[in-house]
């Protein structure tokens, strides 16, 4: 059994070598080899397997397990009759015309086979110019897009992989953000402090690496808290538009990383991080994480709850080591005094997203409602003194209701068949913004008395 084992390894191997030679090209050689080994033409390689894809995977297991790239070939050791002949074809070579040692490089380059994955899985970053610029192709240019992080690494070829843990890894990749949000930190009006958190800890890393040593690291893992519709998940969509390219991005819903079976929300959400360390640099964003993390009881919670948050809190504590580097974890929450103090200390920096000022109040209302560029002075200060509460959702809120004031009015415009109005009233917008009770009226005090308690103070 074992030397039929071996028999068909070899035979399925030359299957594999002739049809590599016959895609690039070779086909003189192939049909040497097929003639010489005995293939049959009655069979061929399969559709899904291929010599250079299993190459590829080879090297990226290699990188991951040992950290280095394999060793493939190496400089044989010749006589001193076979280096002469090496130095006379090398001198013949050298004869050659211009055009025949172009020739020769150009093959040389085409059957240079790739030294790891990442190298055959390049893709373009926020950069690119997409508009037939003559300077996309520069030298420059394509260094530029050649140092930019892989799109998918093969998970078979991590070291724990099985069929269970490939099925939960589909779970969480359905989770890894692809499409460009759109959105940039101009988008988000106010909470400058956290702006410049995130800029530290995930693209300050990226950008000047050389500024960070063994004893000088980022921040790994940051918690927004405030008041609903203050931005903390437009400045996370902001982020995730700023690295597109460049990070990994999971958007985790609870959903994600939770289960009705026994055990497999623990192994949920280790796997989560294990595949964020595959497509290291990642960035593991949690949406309303008091869901996650709220305080342990040990009177209340059942115990698939508390093996759950042991391993949440064990895996957050791995985040900056060798382990777990290359992860940022970011979160936010409603909620902050709902979530355990366990978790809370793991958070290396608690930022407090304000509501935003008078001057941030009219940005939004302009973006919205371009129509009010034209107004006086004093229209716009009492727009912004009205809205002293108000979050920058209440305010495009206000902005919609009173843009749909004019669509009621135009409604009958159009059955009359008469010329419909254009442009918003003053009136119109002081109407929709008192029909608006902000909820942070009260939230915002107990945000900003928490946040004294427990948060950082910027």
């Amino acid at each position: 059994q074992d030397r039929k084992t071996v028999y068909e390894r070899r035979k399925n191997l030359l299957y594999l070598i002739h049809q590599y030679l016959i895609d690039i090209g070779l086909t003189k050689t192939s049909n040497a080899l097929q003639q010489e080994s005995d293939l049959s033409k009655d069979y061929q390689v399969c559709d899904n397997v291929d010599l250079d894809t299993m190459y590829q995977e080879f090297c990226s297991y290699y990188k991951l397990k040992f950290g280095k790239n394999p060793k493939i070939v190496k400089r044989s050791e010749k006589s001193s009759d076979e280096s002469a002949s090496v130095n006379r074809r090398s001198t013949a070579r050298n004869s050659l015309l211009p055009s025949d040692a172009e020739k020769v490089g150009k093959v040389k380059r085409e059957l240079t086979p790739v030294r790891n994955l990442s190298e055959s899985m390049t893709v373009s970053g926020i950069g690119n110019n997409q508009n037939g610029d003559s300077n996309a192709n520069t030298p420059k240019q394509k260094e530029k897009e050649h140092k930019v992080v892989l799109s998918k690494p093969l998970l078979s070829c991590f070291e724990h992989f099985n069929s269970e843990w490939r099925d939960m890894a589909e779970i969480i990749t359905r989770d890894l953000i692809q499409k460009d949000y759109g959105y940039t930190w101009e988008n988000v009006r106010g909470a400058d402090n956290a702006k410049s958190i995130l800029y530290e800890g995930v693209i300050v890393p990226l950008e000047y690496p050389e500024l960070f040593s063994t004893n000088i690291k980022s921040w790994k893992s940051v918690l927004m808290h405030g008041p609903p519709g203050t931005g903390k998940t437009m400045l996370a969509k902001a982020l995730c538009s700023e690295v597109k390219g460049k990070f990994a991005f999971f958007n985790v819903a609870a959903s994600t990383v939770t289960s009705k079976w026994r055990g497999e929300s623990e192994k949920l959400i280790r796997v989560l991080f294990e595949v964020a360390k595959l497509y290291a640099p990642s960035i593991i964003f949690i949406d309303e994480i008091d869901g996650l993390a709220s305080q342990r009881d040990c009177n209340i919670d059942h115990e698939a709850t508390k093996r759950f948050k042991n391993e949440f809190l064990t895996l957050i504590d791995g985040i900056g080591t060798e382990d777990g580097s290359g992860i940022f974890l970011l979160a936010n929450t409603n909620l902050p005094w709902e979530i355990d103090p366990a978790f809370l200390r793991r958070f290396e920096r608690k930022v407090l997203i304000e509501l935003p000022d008078a001057k941030d109040r009219l940005e939004i209302f302009k973006t919205n409602l371009p129509d009010i560029e034209t107004w006086d002075d004093y229209c716009l200060n009492q727009i912004a003194d009205s809205t002293g509460y108000f979050t920058g959702d209440e305010i495009r809120i206000a902005c919609k209701e009173a843009s749909m004031m004019l669509i009621r009015r135009n409604i009958q415009c159009c059955k009359d068949k008469v010329q419909i109005k254009r442009g918003i009233k003053f009136q119109d917008l002081m109407t929709a913004i008192g029909q608006i009770n902000p909820v942070s009226r009260h939230l915002m005090h107990k945000h900003r008395e928490w946040n004294k308690a427990f948060g950082n103070q910027l």
